[in-house]
């Protein structure tokens, strides 16, 4: 396992379950992070190709400038933290 290597490529966390797009020696694949015997590890892992990993990060940005969309417009209330 010394060349085993995984890179977290990009994130969309504006979903219930966060969704993580990542890259081994084998290609791209998505997946969920949850707890396992006490510690966090990947889940629900799902090989894609180039063309479905472009596509989850182009939604996630569509989602997030949408969202800033929102905030500019004043079309949101925004929660305040509690202190």
């Amino acid at each position: 396992m010394g060349n085993s290597w995984t890179e977290l490529i990009f994130a969309d966390v504006q979903q219930d379950t966060p969704q993580y797009l990542c890259m081994d020696r084998d290609g791209f694949y998505l997946c969920t992070v949850g707890l396992r015997d006490g510690c966090f590890a990947e889940q629900d892992m799902q090989r894609v190709d180039l063309g479905r990993a472009r596509i989850f990060m182009a939604a996630a940005f569509n989602k997030a400038m949408a969202s800033l969309n929102e905030l500019e417009t004043g079309c949101v209330e925004i929660v305040q933290p509690c202190n």
